[in-house]
């Protein structure tokens, strides 16, 4: 059956958690990242609800998951250290809690899993795709920029966290 991409459904959110949680557990040793409650299964629960997450799947095994939030990112309307290419807006989508399910890390899953991301936002119509994350999370950073996102600069998540900085990255389609 090989490689496919699904939008996921409420009723798969128990299978997103276990992806959500190999990543949080991984992250807990690199970076400060999702170390703070968030995600969690209110957040995926309602980004499901919103036909926001979609899946990869190898052979009809869950390996990969990430949300795509069409419209104005609101982390996103100040940025530090330099500016969007397209100011943030309805025509934007945002890659969020993207995350590989442990025992599947180097075999680039989640290279494939952006891929299938710029190309689904390339056909809703998007002009611009944005992405963030904590300035000690390298492997994200990484993925970004060898799939032709440009540093833009620093935003603050809206969270309560320990550093709500986050890396900007954006993608013009």
């Amino acid at each position: 059956m090989g490689r496919t991409y699904r939008l996921l459904t409420p009723n798969q959110l128990d299978d997103v958690m276990v992806i959500i949680n190999d990543a949080i557990e991984l992250l807990s040793h690199l970076s400060l990242q999702w170390q703070q409650g968030y995600p969690n299964a209110e957040v995926m629960l309602s980004d499901l609800k919103d036909s926001y997450v979609y899946g990869l799947y190898e052979d009809d095994e869950l390996i990969a998951i990430a949300s795509l939030v069409p419209g104005i990112n609101v982390d996103y309307k100040k940025i530090d250290g330099g500016g969007w290419t397209y100011k943030t807006g309805e025509n934007d989508a945002t890659i969020h809690r993207i995350a590989v399910k442990t025992g599947y890390h180097g075999k680039k899953y989640g290279i494939s899993m952006v891929k299938f991301l710029i190309e689904e936002s390339k056909r809703r119509g998007y002009s611009s795709l944005k992405a963030d994350t904590h300035r000690t999370n390298i492997a994200m950073q990484q993925l970004c920029l060898r799939n032709g996102f440009n540093y833009r600069g620093v935003v603050y998540v809206q969270r309560d966290e320990e550093d709500n900085s986050r890396l900007a990255y954006e993608l013009v389609l």
